[in-house]
């Protein structure tokens, strides 16, 4: 637990460091403009899940999810999100706690870059199979146009086993006074050697009652899963609601055609949430 905190705490001082250094774009601002102060924004936020699927894969168990934390970001875009996410129901309690360093960089009308460092703990590391997972980096590259916004995606998880995640997405935002509409098509693609403890179909298994394997066989200790995860379909809804305050909803449809990662094939998922940001 001691070295949990002393890794959390190092996360939290390298991104108090990188979010105060000044980028080369904003010193060159500040030279013409001597008066102009960096424009930071301080988000706190929260949602609710009736469950926590990500790219197909079920990181809760089949279970509703709560969600809160707090995002800081800086103009030139550095950004750094803490959050946790309780389980809700029978069997509910802590679910995991991440902390997210970014950056984002528009290179040019149609060219954005990002990258992202992240550490999580899931309190169980046979809770979904990217439980006994620790860090992640994310790069992402997106062409945005008039018609649809085109995004690449390459998540590569590490500490304590290894996964790469590859995501293909379409969305494009559409606004009318203070409410938003963002549809998205999301396609993501795995390739992971997960323990069979993580696996959704063996928990399903557990859950029946069923026995595990067939008599006079050896059960696979862990499963080498490739190709794709999932396929989801969503439509925020955001309503800015004044003095600070955003409220939005995320209805979604979600296939996740490997049996290892989801218990179900077919999933609607729905979340809300409410954020608050203010400026400094």
């Amino acid at each position: 637990m001691n070295s949990i905190s002393r890794i959390s705490r190092r996360i939290i001082l390298v991104a108090f460091v990188v979010l105060s250094a000044r980028p080369d774009q904003l010193r060159a601002q500040d030279a013409n403009d001597d008066d102009k102060e960096s424009v930071w924004t301080v988000s706190p936020h929260s949602r609710y899940e009736n469950k926590d699927i990500s790219g197909g894969v079920d990181l809760s168990n089949d279970l509703p999810t709560l969600l809160y934390g707090v995002r800081v970001e800086r103009a030139g875009g550095l950004s750094f999100d803490i959050f946790a996410a309780n389980l809700l129901g029978s069997g509910g309690g802590l679910e995991k706690w991440s902390a997210v360093l970014g950056y984002s960089y528009t290179a040019t009308s149609w060219l954005t870059l990002s990258a992202e460092l992240s550490y999580f703990k899931f309190k169980n590391d046979s809770l979904n199979a990217i439980a006994n997972l620790r860090n992640a980096l994310t790069l992402g590259v997106t062409f945005p146009t008039k018609v649809v916004n085109i995004g690449l995606s390459y998540n590569k998880y590490f500490g304590g086993g290894s996964a790469s995640y590859y995501g293909l997405n379409f969305d494009q935002t559409y606004k009318k006074g203070d409410l938003a509409f963002n549809p998205v098509l999301n396609f993501t693609f795995i390739s992971q050697t997960i323990d069979q403890i993580r696996l959704a179909s063996y928990r399903k298994i557990l859950k029946s009652g069923r026995p595990v394997g067939k008599p006079g066989t050896t059960t696979p200790t862990s499963v080498t899963v490739t190709g794709m995860s999932g396929i989801t379909l969503s439509a925020g809804l955001s309503y800015d609601l004044g003095s600070g305050f955003t409220v939005d909803a995320l209805p979604a449809y979600v296939y996740s055609p490997k049996e290892e990662l989801a218990a179900n094939t077919h999933q609607f998922l729905w979340s809300v949430g409410l954020t608050y940001t203010m400026g400094l």
